[in-house]
């Protein structure tokens, strides 16, 4: 499996924008600050220097997305008590295994909720209600990625394996209930 190193690369060594999955993908590409209004809103003033052409504009637009990305990272990074330099697999099985413990931990609180049995049918429903939802952040996800212009073929073809590494999570969880890979109650987690 392959590692990356998160913010280990100097700001002048990255790509502004990520062309793929390699063995080394940034995830902070690079730093921009934008003056910010109260309540958290930011402003951006076109044109000062003179007319901006379609190849600009997008290039402002697309820096503009990755700063707020960066910041969302940066923010669950912190809240998760993950240091800047810490290494992250970010390979599709490791990626699709962090996406199935994390949904695969809400189970009991699912079930508790749900009068639900820990069974084969129980986890059936859980993992069709479960899978729902991270159905839809895989939509989104490769509908920010095709935003931003980084959804090239070696990208969706990653994202493809990862969900195939989550649903074969899913099945065996069906079937065997939860393993000792680390589905833990997601409520103690957070």
């Amino acid at each position: 499996m392959t590692a990356n190193a998160i913010g280990t690369a100097s700001a002048a060594q990255q790509p502004a924008i990520p062309v793929g999955l390699n063995s080394r993908v940034p995830l902070i590409p690079r730093p921009m600050k934008a003056p910010e209004l109260p309540g958290g809103k930011d402003i951006l003033q076109l044109g000062a220097s003179g007319r901006l052409d379609a190849e600009e504009s997008l290039r402002i637009v697309n820096e503009r997305a990755l700063d707020k990305l960066r910041q969302v990272v940066a923010q669950a990074r912190a809240e998760l008590g993950i240091s800047e330099d810490a290494v992250v697999d970010t390979s599709p099985d490791a990626t699709g295994d962090r996406i199935a413990d994390f949904a695969l931990g809400w189970f009991s609180q699912w079930a508790k909720n749900n009068n639900v049995a820990d069974d084969e049918a129980g986890r059936s429903r859980f993992v069709e209600f479960i899978g729902n939802a991270v159905k839809k952040g895989v939509e989104e996800a490769r509908g920010i990625l095709k935003a931003l212009n980084a959804l090239n073929p070696e990208v969706d073809k990653s994202i493809d394996a990862i969900v195939e590494r989550v649903q074969a999570r899913f099945n065996d969880f069906i079937k065997n209930g939860a393993s000792d890979r680390g589905t833990t109650d997601a409520m103690a987690i957070i």
